[in-house]
């Protein structure tokens, strides 16, 4: 058992230490002199003292609310849906309830919706830094390295170790679903409600976020146009690269 697990688990740690040095490197050599001071990318070095206390509540709250109204436009149908079990009962009107603000679509709206942070990654550069359908940064340096070796690698890493090797998202997940628990009620009411006031508002500003903690509902996900700025020669006339998220080119990330 342990030397079938060893190799995986060296691996692992051995591309955790890759990320950290290869593509999070917080300076980058400018020019081309090895005795070239290394300049500082600010966004990433932000992006690394953060991740103490990512992902906070805002940023849960926030995420909540986005995939809550997401799978209600997904729902979003007027239909009537029989009450009773009986045959009869398929065609009797009064014995039939409307699913567009029945207790049935709230189950369907709430069923995985914390499942559903895991199609989220974490990246350096925006504000609001979790980004839907983004690579994750392991993925992207096993995909460089790969496009760049003129040898076939196989790294035999779990997938989930590759799209959440800090496990961000796993506790992304797991706070989730305890925001979501202490307050069902809130989403309740709000549902059989009149559903006019921003659900933001409702849940997040006036109901879990102290004032202080509502920074990042008004984020942007954009990648700052200086992030590649800071790499450039003093002397380089050349245009910055334009800033990019790299996003997944599958449907696999889908639920």
């Amino acid at each position: 058992m342990y030397l079938t697990t060893s190799p995986l688990l060296f691996s692992s740690l051995y591309f955790v230490f890759v990320i950290r040095n290869t593509f999070c490197e917080e300076r980058i050599k400018v020019g081309p002199g090895a005795d070239k001071e290394k300049k500082i990318n600010p966004y990433i070095t932000k992006f690394h003292h953060g991740a103490n206390v990512r992902p906070t509540k805002c940023q849960v709250c926030r995420l909540l609310v986005t995939e809550f109204l997401e799978q209600m436009k997904k729902t979003n149908r007027r239909e009537d849906v029989p009450r009773g079990y009986l045959l009869e009962d398929l065609d009797n009107q009064e014995k039939s309830i409307q699913y567009e603000k029945s207790e049935l679509r709230l189950l369907d709206v709430l069923d995985n919706l914390c499942e559903r942070m895991k199609l989220y990654r974490a990246r350096p550069g925006p504000e609001f830094p979790y980004i839907k359908g983004a690579k994750s940064q392991l993925r992207e340096v096993l995909e460089d390295m790969q496009e760049k070796s003129k040898v076939k690698l196989n790294y035999e890493l779990p997938d989930e170790v590759v799209e959440d090797y800090t496990y961000e998202m796993g506790r992304l997940k797991f706070k989730c679903i305890h925001m979501l628990e202490s307050h069902e009620d809130d989403i309740t009411q709000w549902y059989f409600g009149d559903q006019k006031e921003n659900l933001i508002d409702w849940l997040c500003v006036e109901r879990i976020l102290d004032e202080n903690e509502q920074d990042c509902l008004n984020a942007s996900t954009k990648m700052p146009d200086d992030y590649y700025s800071f790499a450039q020669d003093d002397k380089s006339t050349k245009p910055a690269l334009k800033p990019d998220i790299p996003m997944r080119d599958d449907r696999r990330w889908e639920l």
